[in-house]
């Protein structure tokens, strides 16, 4: 169940509008919201490989294809909050005129 939760929750993401005003919250009930969230991630992540393990051979290697989807999706999610975290631990939320220094823009 947890696992199409995340599936549906992944086109609309409730920390978006959070983020918004991000910039005059509490840094540290912020860090801590997102420091939960890494670990759910986490533990989804895992989940998601031992079932991609356990469905190879098992599945033809269309359904594989969705697995790695999902799994390439929480991967990216995953670096996006330890990134966000670390802005939110050193103060960096409400900063103008800098970049996102790890933002991967693929052509």
């Amino acid at each position: 169940m947890r696992i199409i939760l995340y599936i549906l929750l992944h086109v609309y993401k409730p920390i978006y509008a959070g983020l918004a005003f991000a910039a005059l919250g509490n840094e540290q009930e912020i860090a801590s919201i997102l420091e939960t969230r890494i670990k759910e991630i986490k533990g989804l992540l895992q989940t998601m490989k031992d079932v991609y393990t356990r469905k190879v051979g098992k599945v033809p290697r269309a359904q594989l294809h969705i697995l790695a989807g999902v799994i390439e999706h929480m991967y990216t999610e995953l670096r996006w909050l330890i990134r966000l975290h670390e802005d939110v631990v050193h103060n960096r939320l409400a900063e103008k005129d800098t970049f996102i220094e790890e933002l991967r823009m693929n052509e």
